[in-house]
C-alpha cells in the first residue's frame, strides 16, 4: 500500500470549495476546460453517501466511477473509492479529502489516497494519479478564485 498526498491552499473561503466538493455528482462543472483530460459526461446513480459518479472520459471506453463513501459537512471531510474497472496495475484506490479554513479568504485542501499496485506499475500508476491530482485542483482553483476554467 502506498499513500499519495497532495495539499493545496486556495485564495477562496472555505465554505466556497467545500460546496464544489460536496457536490459530488457535479465533477464536470468545475472539471478545467482546458485540461488534456476530457470529460465527455459524468452519470450519477444514487444520491448521498454511497453514490457512485460515473466519469467518461473522451476516447476512454469505460468510465472511471468512484463511490462517495462517507461525508461530513461539519468537518469539511469526504471519503471515495474507486470502484469497478480501474487503470492497469491499480488494484485498489480509497481517498480522504479535507478542507481547512485558513481564514477569510483562504483555505486548504489536503487529500490522501491509498493506492495498491500490482507488479511493476507502481511508477506509471503514481505519475497517471498525481497528473490526474493536478488537474483537480487547477479547476478548483479556477472555480473558487473566479478565473477561467481553462
Amino acid at each position: 500500500m502506498t499513500q499519495l498526498i497532495v495539499s493545496e491552499e486556495f485564495h477562496s473561503p472555505a465554505d466556497r470549495l467545500w460546496a464544489l466538493l460536496r457536490d459530488f455528482g457535479n465533477l464536470a462543472a468545475w472539471w478545467p476546460r482546458g485540461s488534456p483530460i476530457k470529460i465527455d459526461r459524468v452519470e450519477q446513480e444514487g444520491r448521498g453517501v454511497g453514490m457512485i459518479r460515473h466519469i467518461y472520459y473522451v476516447g476512454v471506453p469505460t468510465p472511471l466511477s468512484e463511490r462517495l463513501d462517507d461525508i461530513d459537512d461539519d468537518a469539511r471531510t469526504y471519503r471515495l473509492s474507486i470502484v469497478g474497472s480501474k487503470m492497469p496495475g491499480l488494484v485498489s484506490y480509497t481517498a480522504k479529502g479535507v478542507v481547512t479554513e485558513l481564514g477569510a479568504d483562504r483555505c486548504r485542501l489536503d487529500y490522501s489516497a491509498d493506492i495498491e499496485v500490482a507488479g511493476d506499475k507502481e511508477s506509471s500508476v503514481q505519475k497517471t494519479l498525481r497528473f490526474g491530482f493536478s488537474q483537480v485542483i487547477a479547476g478548483l482553483k479556477a472555480a473558487t478564485e473566479g478565473r477561467s476554467h481553462g
